[in-house]
């Protein structure tokens, strides 16, 4: 991860290529997990849901707004999808809100096609108050609304 969160621009499509082959990793873990009915693993798999949530956070970041818009559709499906899982442990559900944020602040005003859909599941989650404070705050900026999460302060 740090090396892509130092790398140079004229690396670029590397970071491009690196951030399709996470989006695949990330969905395939997903589908997987779906369909399995193991539960025996769930450690694992939380584990490495939030690493990936995390380095796709990260080459987020580092994107132009035109490419991270492009593949926003398949990142925002995926992050919807493991916020919504009642299997999500609230590790998980806060790194895909921390990435959910950093997708929010690059795509900025394209963001809103999401907002109905993931402020809908925003009410549900038991995420920790780091990722809900800062989602909170990118909510208000956008649109003037201040989502609440269940047991939470905030």
């Amino acid at each position: 991860m740090e090396l892509l969160k130092s790398s140079p621009r004229d690396c670029y499509a590397i970071v491009q290529e690196t951030t399709v082959t996470i989006i695949a990793r990330l969905e395939e873990l997903l589908h997987h997990r779906q369909s399995s009915n193991e539960k025996t693993s769930g450690g694992n798999y939380n584990d490495l849901q939030s690493l990936l949530c995390a380095t796709l956070q990260c080459v987020i970041k580092k994107m132009q707004q035109g490419d991270a818009i492009q593949i926003s559709d398949t990142v925002m499906s995926a992050f919807l999808m493991m916020m919504s899982s009642n299997e999500q442990s609230s590790e998980v559900q806060e790194d895909a809100l921390m990435a959910v944020g950093t997708v929010m602040e690059v795509t900025d005003k394209h963001f809103a096609k999401y907002m109905d859909s993931f402020l809908a599941l925003f009410g549900r989650l038991t995420a920790e108050p780091r990722g809900v404070l800062r989602l909170r705050r990118l909510c208000r900026d956008r649109r003037g609304h201040v989502p609440h999460v269940r047991g939470r302060d905030g």
